[in-house]
């Protein structure tokens, strides 16, 4: 079977660290087809999608990301006219969507190696979207290899470490996940412009920002977790509820032992919520790319 995915080897060691291109053989791919992609919609449980309109600024609070009135169908079957994207989450749950995203993910693992190391929660979203529209800065909690399909689009990855901590915590407590670009994204933040076949990594976190080009836009993202997002998840979460009662936490990574201190706290505490919670049902997860 040919592979799927092409790495540069120079690149492998930024994996996390900084944002770097791939090559991808997705196009032309059947599942990646409008009408298929209709089909998987229907498919999808309730909360398996979101769409929005596409004219918003690349700054945009929440409230300023609105439906158009559309249904998920109608914009769907009128994305090159409708000035909207949509994002389909957790195709994975599809057997077909389910075998590529493991394909990519083993091709992942073999190329990066130690540097990824044992991959957890692989996530699977499909990204569909008029030309020229916009989807503002936010972050994603997971690492991500997005890969361009059809079309076009320009995406704008800066440095997560230029943001607060508080903005994290907030995030990772139940925030909303659109943030401010970082002062001086202008002339900064990494811009790759991706055709059918392009893809990039985005970091962990890394606020990033979407302008699609002049046609109608579809994406594949292969996100997953590994021990290091998933540690670093919890100090942000355990921090967020630390300042909220007033009091100044240690950033992570200050100190190993005070961090580790606080994930094993959070996983006994996790532990014991599922025993009088148990079998509670994986929601999908809100996000954008």
């Amino acid at each position: 079977m040919n592979p799927i995915l092409e790495f540069d080897d120079a690149a492998l060691d930024q994996f996390d660290s900084r944002p770097f291109r791939i090559r991808h053989h997705l196009m032309g791919n059947p599942l990646f087809t409008l009408e298929r992609l209709l089909e998987l919609s229907r498919r999808l449980p309730e909360d398996g999608s979101e769409f929005y309109a596409g004219n918003v600024p690349i700054a945009a609070a929440p409230d300023q990301v609105q439906p158009t009135g559309l249904s998920l169908q109608e914009t769907i079957r009128d994305i090159e006219r409708c000035g909207s994207w949509v994002v389909l989450k957790n195709v994975e749950q599809d057997p077909e969507y389910a075998e590529l995203l493991n394909r990519c993910l083993d091709e992942v693992t073999a190329a990066c190696g130690a540097s990824v190391g044992p991959i957890h929660d692989p996530v699977a979203f499909i990204f569909i979207s008029s030309a020229a529209s916009v989807t503002p800065c936010h972050l994603d909690p997971e690492h991500n290899f997005l890969l361009q399909v059809r079309g076009s689009k320009t995406i704008h990855i800066d440095d997560r470490s230029l943001l607060c901590p508080e903005v994290m915590e907030r995030y990772f407590t139940g925030g909303h996940r659109n943030v401010s670009p970082p002062a001086g994204y202008e002339t900064r933040a990494g811009r790759f412009s991706l055709m059918p076949g392009d893809g990039v990594h985005v970091p962990f976190t890394s606020p990033h920002w979407v302008v699609n080009g002049g046609d109608l836009s579809v994406s594949f993202s292969v996100t997953f977790q590994t021990a290091s997002s998933r540690s670093r998840a919890i100090l942000h979460k355990v921090n967020g509820h630390l300042r909220k009662a007033g009091i100044k936490p240690a950033a992570p990574g200050r100190s190993r032992i005070l961090d580790a201190a606080k994930v094993r706290g959070f996983d006994a505490l996790r532990r014991a919520r599922r025993l009088f919670k148990p079998g509670a049902p994986r929601r999908a997860r809100s996000a954008y790319s």
